[in-house]
């Protein structure tokens, strides 16, 4: 499910909780790139006043969000300023070509040695459908 926004707050971060069924939650996640963590999220307070972002290096993520764990990763898109949460460990993955594998004997000629190339292309979805949330952002 997508939810559209116009901009980030924490009412919006909440909706976007209450996509996740609760099925979810104790194994669920935040994934976002690290321009719209930054830049968007982290200075969103509740109505207390606190931060509903809070830095947590020490167990190897970025944080929490709102009490679930928050991974960084580059590879999420910048557009729309896209906020992720679901279970990561309920993924399909399918082999979409043959692997390949060549040796090159004259590669290590002075050597005597052969060098391997490998190539895989693998692709991926979601096992359940209501198993990963979206947020988008429609303004800066």
């Amino acid at each position: 499910q997508i939810l559209d926004v116009e901009g980030y707050t924490y009412q919006n971060v909440g909706d976007l909780i209450t996509l996740l069924p609760a099925a979810y939650d104790a194994e669920s996640k935040f994934l976002v790139n690290k321009k719209t963590l930054y830049t968007k999220i982290a200075g969103i307070v509740n109505s207390a006043g606190d931060p509903i972002f809070v830095q947590d290096r020490v167990e190897g993520i970025a944080g929490r969000l709102m009490g679930y764990p928050v991974v960084v990763d580059d590879y999420v898109s910048n557009d729309n300023d896209a906020l992720y949460l679901g279970k990561w460990t309920d993924v399909v993955g399918n082999l979409s070509e043959d692997i390949h594998v060549d040796a090159d004997e004259s590669a290590g000629f002075t050597s005597n040695s052969i060098r391997y190339r490998g190539v895989a292309a693998f692709d991926s979805k979601p096992a359940k459908a209501d198993g990963i949330v979206r947020l988008v952002s429609t303004t800066d």
